[in-house]
């Protein structure tokens, strides 16, 4: 087991801190209906926030399902990643979940076709 120390990461220069303006959030708080939005956790608005405002090659990593339908109802659904395939893309192989295989991502991806197709979550 190793420890990740995010801040001294971030002092090293081996990861880069992101993160969304108080604006960016409104955006995407906007953008869903009140019971939608408030359902997200706060980092699930942000992450959304910075993918909307983001032009770069940025992906999002949950097993939320409500973060993957709401990728989905944003257009995001290509810059979202199950935690399987960023380990199979690393070369990490390790057991994991079922919340966290890219077969579950897919599922919430089509379910969240579904629900952008009906219009549900976001405002009309």
């Amino acid at each position: 087991m190793v420890q990740i120390h995010l801040p001294s990461l971030i002092a090293d220069g081996k990861i880069t801190e992101v993160a969304a303006s108080a604006q960016q959030i409104e955006s995407v708080v906007n953008f869903f209906t009140p019971a939608h939005s408030s359902a997200l956790g706060a980092g699930e608005l942000e992450a959304l926030a910075i993918l909307q405002a983001s032009e770069e090659g940025i992906v999002f990593c949950t097993a939320d399902k409500l973060a993957i339908y709401s990728l989905v109802l944003m257009g995001f659904s290509e810059r979202g990643i199950s935690l399987e395939e960023v380990l199979r893309q690393t070369g990490l192989t390790k057991a994991i979940g079922l919340q966290f295989t890219e077969a579950f991502f897919q599922q919430q991806i089509a379910v969240g076709q579904e629900k952008r197709i009906r219009g549900e979550g976001l405002r009309q």
